[in-house]
């Protein structure tokens, strides 16, 4: 038998571009008090209840007195290790859905400050990232305090719905208005990381987005595949599209294009059938920009 491969060789085996941070992280109230195991993606208030420290928000009506919980801060964080051997430059880190107001260390240098949570933040972090242990530490400040404070800081007083709303000031933060009460929920103001949290080594460009739509007419369907390109250098870089047998590839120039447009088509198409009426087939589409 061959000598066991190293973490470097095993990372290489699943791809050699990602390490996921998804997972256990740790979570500590700021300035001491409470503190519990944290699932990502997860929020705050799930994770004190799944240690025993509150009692079921949804239960009655716990919730009004589980609202001091939005105002203090909290930090999540996460040990984990770079492999020996993996590159030292093209690394990005991305935080998807962080809600909301929050700084992001790196081996305790700061790496980026966030305040919107419908929106993917990628950030470069070779200046921060070393080889082997590494600590990723995210502060969510107070929504409450910052909705406050921003209401505070207008020239004049901006409204929001005092029936549907009964925590203040909701309006002032790109964060969920239903965090904040409705007639159908609670209003709590969670705060979290509720998408995906990764290094990716990506040089030069990362895939933002696809969209793919569809035109059914005569027995077929033209399918139109959009990939938007997110690119902070100037390189060109292969690209695939492979979508129901058919393959397409190249080379784009992220220096002049950022996104890429492919059509498919498909003679009489298996369709996706409302349930009892037939089967839902599925087609694989794999899209691939090579970025590193």
């Amino acid at each position: 038998m061959g000598a066991a491969p190293d973490r470097y060789e095993l990372w290489q085996a699943l791809g050699g571009r990602t390490v996921d941070l998804a997972g256990a992280w740790t979570l500590s109230e700021v300035g001491g008090g409470l503190s519990a195991p944290f699932a990502v993606p997860g929020d705050v208030h799930s994770a004190l209840f799944a240690a025993g420290l509150i009692p079921d928000p949804y239960f009655g009506r716990n919730e009004y007195g589980l609202r001091w919980i939005a105002d203090r801060d909290w930090t999540i964080a996460r040990d984990f290790d770079l492999p020996a051997g993996a590159p030292r430059e093209g690394w990005v880190l991305e935080l998807d859905r962080l809600d909301t107001v929050a700084e992001v260390r790196l081996n305790d240098e700061p790496v980026l400050e966030a305040a919107n949570a419908f929106r993917r933040h990628r950030v470069g972090v070779d200046r921060a990232l070393r080889e082997g242990a590494n600590r990723l530490e995210i502060t969510i400040r107070s929504a409450t305090a910052e909705a406050n404070r921003r209401q505070a800081a207008q020239p004049w007083r901006v409204p929001y719905s005092i029936a549907n709303s009964p925590i203040p000031n909701g309006n002032m933060l790109r964060k969920p208005q239903c965090h904040f009460g409705w007639d159908w929920n609670v209003a709590l103001a969670p705060l979290g990381l509720y998408g995906a949290a990764r290094l990716v080594h990506a040089p030069d460009a990362l895939i933002d987005h696809v969209l793919v739509t569809q035109d059914h007419r005569d027995g077929r369907v033209r399918v139109l595949v959009k990939v938007a390109i997110e690119a902070w250098r100037r390189a060109s870089v292969p690209w695939s599209i492979a979508f129901a047998g058919q393959h397409r590839k190249g080379e784009i120039d992220l220096s002049a294009r950022s996104s890429l447009h492919e059509e498919f088509e498909i003679h009489r198409p298996e369709l996706w059938w409302p349930a009892g009426l037939g089967g839902q087939k599925l087609y694989e589409l794999i899209v691939a920009v090579d970025g590193g």
